[in-house]
């Protein structure tokens, strides 16, 4: 089945540039798929305090979320989208791949928000 956000995804034309890998518990395994990554997205609808945030955090990486339980702790509000909300996070997407800058700036910020 093709989620919502596979379907934005083709809908921008941007499906030769996002990648939806599904479940992973190995741990080199996700640390390396992190490690290639340009931005983390998790558009959950209900998480305590996300371990995958924190890990794609670890990393450098740019995240973007929903405003969900511990999640506002992590991450700024112009990072942060209702679950449902697939047009803001697809043009916050290609906004930030547009500002590579901005994605840089990010990848500080949560470096340094990590330690």
């Amino acid at each position: 089945k093709v989620s919502y956000y596979e379907e934005m995804a083709k809908n921008k034309g941007l499906q030769k540039n996002v990648r939806f890998v599904g479940i992973f518990s190995d741990k080199k395994e996700i640390r390396n798929l992190l490690l290639k990554a340009d931005i983390f997205v998790f558009p959950t609808k209900a998480e305590g305090l996300p371990r995958a945030i924190i890990e794609a955090m670890a990393v450098g990486l740019p995240c973007l979320s929903t405003p969900k339980n511990g999640i506002p702790e992590l991450l700024s509000d112009q990072y942060m989208f209702d679950p449902l909300d697939v047009a803001g996070f697809s043009n916050k997407i290609e906004d930030l791949m547009e500002k590579p800058e901005e994605l840089n700036e990010m990848s500080k910020e949560n470096i340094f928000q990590s330690f």
